[in-house]
């Protein structure tokens, strides 16, 4: 399960998806695509740090050896 947060809104989406998908996925819905199978395509700007992903505004947690 991952937590993505849009560190603007406060809005939380839970997926079941790895952190780089589940933010992609995050991103997508927010600009109104829900086809699920054109995610592979996303032209969204993830930006990967240390512990996190981020794509906009939509942020989650990657897993490490401690859960986060």
């Amino acid at each position: 399960m991952t937590v993505v947060h849009n560190l603007r809104t406060g809005e939380q989406r839970s997926y079941t998806l790895a952190a780089c998908d589940a933010v992609v996925a995050a991103w997508e819905q927010a600009h109104g695509n829900h086809n699920t199978w054109t995610y592979q395509e996303s032209k969204a700007p993830v930006v990967h740090g240390r512990l996190t992903v981020a794509a906009d505004d939509w942020c989650a947690f990657l897993r490490t050896e401690g859960g986060y």
